[in-house]
């Protein structure tokens, strides 16, 4: 039962590495790259397409916890500007690093339901990260009406998606628009424009 368990957590820290470079991994690819046969990913997970559902599930925790652990570390009493533009460093770097994975879940067609509901129930349901990142925004602004900050809630996400959306754009129409986010003085204007539109 234990090795069983162990394959099953190989084969999910496999893929999900692979994935986070590559959009278009086969069953082939990660059944190689765990130096097991492709019958044995079928076994433990009845398809390719159910073993990528689990990563990326997985890969979403890990920017919400990113997330999450980044804004615990933040003073908004000291500033909002500075607190926004190391959220979204969050957001850029996991953009970065995860380009295959934001292809596979923007670009497959056959993937475009799941990934559109789970990015909806991560950041746009109410649930505890949710919740949290409202309270933030209810500090830093001192907000009392709901409404107020479930607005500048969606605001603030609307503005940390762009990065995603325009590494999609580059992987589409093969620009490089996207890498105009490693300009400083870019970043910088973006942070105080976003600002601008929030407050």
């Amino acid at each position: 039962m234990k090795k069983n368990t162990e394959v099953k957590k190989l084969i999910i820290s496999t893929t999900k590495e692979l994935l986070r470079k590559n959009s278009n991994i086969t069953i082939k690819d990660i059944a190689e790259a765990c130096f097991i046969n492709i019958a044995a990913v079928n076994y433990h997970f009845g398809s390719k397409d159910n073993l990528i559902a689990i990563v990326l599930k997985e890969i979403i925790e890990e920017l919400k916890d990113n997330i999450y652990i980044g804004l615990k570390s933040l003073n908004f009493e000291e500033g909002i500007e500075g607190s926004l533009e190391k959220m979204i460093q969050i957001v850029f770097k996991f953009t970065l690093e995860n380009s295959g994975v934001i292809k596979y879940m923007f670009i497959h067609n056959d993937n475009l339901d799941y990934s559109s509901n789970l990015l909806m129930d991560a950041f746009f349901t109410e649930n505890e990260f949710t919740k949290m990142i409202i309270n933030e925004i209810n500090k830093a602004g001192k907000i009392e009406d709901a409404t107020v900050s479930k607005a500048k809630y969606m605001l603030l996400f609307s503005c940390f998606s762009i990065p995603i959306f325009l590494q999609v754009t580059d992987f589409i129409e093969n620009k490089k628009f996207f890498s105009s986010f490693s300009d400083p003085s870019f970043l910088q204007t973006y942070i105080r424009e976003m600002l601008r539109i929030i407050n």
